[in-house]
């Protein structure tokens, strides 16, 4: 237990009964000639009210940290927590990690409406997940998400990465490289578990879910590479040009083919019967945001060996299909510096759905993941100032994302146009 983490001065001296943590209290300032946005009094009455929460359920904290955070202009306060765990007589035995995130107030009152929405997403989908499902998650030990009963709040499990093989969170380029093919096959694991949940979702938690249009229905989801390709971009390197052109056009000198959005819906289309066939068969469950930086690697003693965080995006489709076409993409494409890593995730996917005589809708998941998630990422890249294009590591992660992206067709066991076989 660290002393940052645990200041001495808020930990109980007495083992027989756990005293409160000293109160927050935010100093006012000796009046002046400037007038005070009336926003900052909220921000600090709230976090006045935050630390008597804090106090009220006995968990120790360090104050300098929270003093800066409802200080500042965040939407979310989140800091490490400890709460002494007593037994029958109130003696003290044990003081546990946790981890207390808050809801904290937003001075655009859209922004503010937005955020407390994706803290009741967050905290619903996280409880349904893991009371209903075998998705690794975090556990959730208690909290508030009605503005009706107080702050909003809610406070975790707090896990140790452990020993072997273990990194914890990923907090760098560098430690997205320690993802193995074993953490690719729980990841697509995690992907299968948000599956076909019309029977036990609640309405009020599938009514939260953001709708995500390009993941609906086949419609929705060619229209949405249309306009990532036609999206318009600057180009970088080679290619960079001050008048912005479609992205089509630059991926398309990168792959070597003139019309690389008509080859792209070509194949789109051919894929259009399997992703129709599981059409409105089923309610399934999309993360939002499954991403390497989302992601906590564990030893398997401590912790589960890939747990998942973060479910403020979380959406909902009735396509199977195309709800895991989301989440293995933009893991897959965000992944970039882990070669290994994507091509296990692809394996995994291919295998999970051979397994159920279903080879053909793994595959069509892999090659739409791909082409949507690098696509929609590269045309990003594209619009990147020179600056920043031409930093060593950018140019490695457009290039690694963009060089994937005939690899779609060779999933599908489909011949690549000749000019982008070429290239690839």
């Amino acid at each position: 237990m660290s002393e940052t983490l645990v200041p001495e001065s808020t930990v109980p001296k007495e083992a027989k009964e756990a005293p409160l943590s000293p109160r927050f209290e935010i100093p006012r300032p000796e009046p002046s000639k400037v007038e005070k946005d009336p926003f900052q009094f909220e921000r600090e009455a709230q976090g006045e009210r935050l630390a008597r929460l804090l106090e009220q359920n006995h968990l120790y904290y360090d104050q300098d940290k929270f003093k800066e955070q409802v200080e500042g202009d965040g939407r979310y306060l989140r800091i490490d927590v400890v709460e002494p765990i007593v037994d029958e007589s109130g003696t003290t035995i044990e003081m546990k990690q946790r981890f207390f995130k808050a809801l904290l107030k937003q001075k655009d009152p859209e922004k503010d409406a937005t955020t407390a929405l994706a803290f009741k997403r967050q905290v619903a989908v996280q409880a349904f997940l893991d009371e209903k499902t075998s998705f690794p998650v975090t556990e959730l030990l208690s909290g508030n998400v009605e503005e009706a009963n107080g702050e909003q709040w809610a406070l975790y499990n707090w896990y140790q990465k452990g020993e072997k093989g273990a990194v914890g969170f990923l907090h760098s380029q560098e430690e997205m490289k320690a993802l193995t093919g074993e953490h690719a096959s729980l990841a697509v694991k995690a992907i299968r578990a948000l599956q076909n949940h019309q029977g036990d979702l609640p309405a009020d938690v599938q009514a939260i879910l953001v709708s995500l249009a390009p993941f609906q229905n086949f419609a929705g989801f060619q229209q949405d590479i249309a306009h990532i390709l036609s999206r318009s971009v600057n180009g970088v390197g080679d290619y960079y040009t001050e008048d912005k052109k479609p992205f089509n056009e630059v991926i398309g000198q990168r792959l070597g083919t003139r019309d690389f959005a008509s080859q792209a819906d070509q194949t789109i289309e051919k894929t259009r019967p399997i992703v129709e066939s599981v059409q409105n068969r089923g309610v399934h469950i999309i993360h939002g945001d499954f991403a390497p930086n989302n992601l906590f690697l564990g030893d398997g003693v401590t912790s589960d060996k890939l747990i998942a965080l973060d479910f403020e995006w979380s959406g909902v489709s009735q396509n199977e299909i195309l709800a895991a076409v989301y989440d293995f993409g933009n893991l897959r494409a965000r992944a970039w510096n882990n070669e290994a890593f994507r091509a296990g995730l692809d394996a995994a996917m291919i295998e999970s759905y051979a397994a159920e005589g279903r080879e053909e809708v793994g595959r069509t998941i892999v090659a739409l993941g791909i082409l949507r998630s690098h696509l929609n990422l590269a045309g990003f890249f594209e619009n990147y100032v020179p600056e920043k294009s031409n930093l060593p590591e950018q140019t490695q992660r457009r290039e690694e994302t963009e060089k994937d992206i005939a690899k779609a067709w060779g999933v599908l066991k489909m011949e690549k146009p000749a000019e982008i076989a070429r290239a690839a």
